[in-house]
């Protein structure tokens, strides 16, 4: 990989965790249509997967007393018939149909985000369902997120508990993931050493991230956040 090729991958995860840290979710989201200029998906997958363990293990240790323990129960099992599933589909499935059903992806989660104040009572009793979808999307495109929010959001109003529940339950599925993408080949040495070389840039964009956290204007990052994930799924699906 060449210094240029590195620097677009730190400029995304950078921005990807910043992100991630502010709002419990969508590194991969953001992250992704840099990575994927240089990178092909299973790789992708498995060096964000790496990150993801880092950045669960700092922000589950700094919001654990805050986490709905309950919920996290309610679609654990759905986690684990997700992540199964979806391990065996990244094996098998083209690389190139991946990317393409990742850029519709993520159009279509910008189309949930817009309504996603929006609460459901069909959600209220379906945590095995969005717990699959959280461990399946995960291990396709490395953001399991907006299945999780979906759910959390119809049981949480307050929004600190809210934000500390999605990481809760995302780090659960992390580290159940983790072990299972390096049995499977997924996670390799090479995406390891690569990992260690962007940790200056992925401390740094957890650390302003939990400094923005309190100061920004929600709606402001909202509507920025939205049209930058638009941007990146139109991109992926033309380009």
């Amino acid at each position: 990989m060449t210094i240029e090729h590195f620097l677009i991958v730190a400029i995304g995860v950078s921005i990807g965790f910043y992100v991630n840290t502010i709002v419990g979710f969508s590194a991969a989201l953001v992250a992704f249509p840099f990575i994927l200029l240089v990178m092909n998906m299973r790789d992708a997958v498995g060096l964000e997967s790496i990150l993801f363990l880092f950045s669960s293990i700092i922000l589950t240790c700094k919001n654990y007393k805050l986490i709905d323990k309950r919920i996290i129960g309610e679609l654990i099992i759905g986690i684990l018939i997700g992540l199964g599933i979806g391990i065996k589909l990244l094996k098998t499935c083209d690389p190139s149909i991946l990317k393409k059903l990742f850029g519709i992806f993520v159009l279509v989660m910008v189309a949930y985000l817009q309504f996603r104040n929006k609460k459901s009572r069909l959600f209220k009793k379906m945590g095995v369902l969005f717990g699959f979808g959280g461990g399946f999307f995960s291990v396709l495109f490395a953001t399991g997120g907006p299945a999780v929010v979906a759910y959390i959001q119809n049981k949480i109003d307050d929004k600190v508990v809210l934000r500390a529940s999605i990481i809760g339950a995302l780090g659960i599925m992390n580290f159940i993931k983790f072990p299972l993408l390096i049995y499977t080949g997924i996670i390799t040495p090479f995406l390891f050493i690569m990992s260690l070389c962007l940790m200056p840039f992925f401390l740094l964009s957890i650390h302003l991230g939990h400094r923005t956290f309190n100061k920004i204007n929600e709606r402001t990052f909202r509507n920025i956040l939205m049209l930058l994930l638009t941007a990146s799924g139109l991109s992926i699906i033309f380009f």
